[in-house]
C-alpha cells in the first residue's frame, strides 16, 4: 500500500489534475474580472507580457497538455478558438519562446474571450 501525499496523488490522479486545472482557471478568472481589453493588453515595459497574454498562455498550455493526455485535438484548433484571436490554428503556438512581436500579436477580439 502506498502512503503519504504522493500515494494519495497517484491513487487519485484524475481528480487531482481536475482540481489543479479548476483552481488555476478560477484564480485567473478572479484576477482578470472586470478588466477592459485595453487593461488586459497593457504591457508595463516593452519586454513584459500583458495579463491577457499570460491568461492566453496558461489556457494554451492546459489545452495542449489535456489534448496530449486524452489523445484529442486541441480545442484551440477543433473549437476555432484561434479565430477569436485572429491567429492561425497552429497547435504548437502556445506562447513558449514568443518574441515581443509575437506577444503583441496575441490580441483577443474582446475582453470576454480571455
Amino acid at each position: 500500500m502506498t502512503t503519504g501525499i504522493w500515494g494519495a496523488i497517484r491513487m487519485n490522479l484524475p481528480e487531482f489534475v481536475v482540481k489543479v486545472v479548476d483552481t488555476v482557471h478560477s484564480e485567473v478568472q478572479q484576477s482578470l474580472d472586470g478588466m477592459t481589453l485595453e487593461q488586459l493588453m497593457w504591457r508595463p515595459t516593452p519586454h513584459s507580457n500583458s495579463m491577457g497574454w499570460l491568461a492566453w498562455h496558461i489556457a494554451r498550455m492546459q489545452d495542449s497538455r489535456a489534448a496530449s493526455i486524452s489523445g484529442d485535438e486541441q480545442l484551440w484548433v477543433s473549437n476555432g478558438w484561434h479565430e477569436l484571436f485572429s491567429m492561425l490554428p497552429d497547435p504548437l503556438n502556445n506562447g513558449r519562446g514568443h518574441t515581443d512581436e509575437q506577444v503583441d500579436a496575441v490580441r483577443p477580439q474582446s475582453a470576454e474571450v480571455v
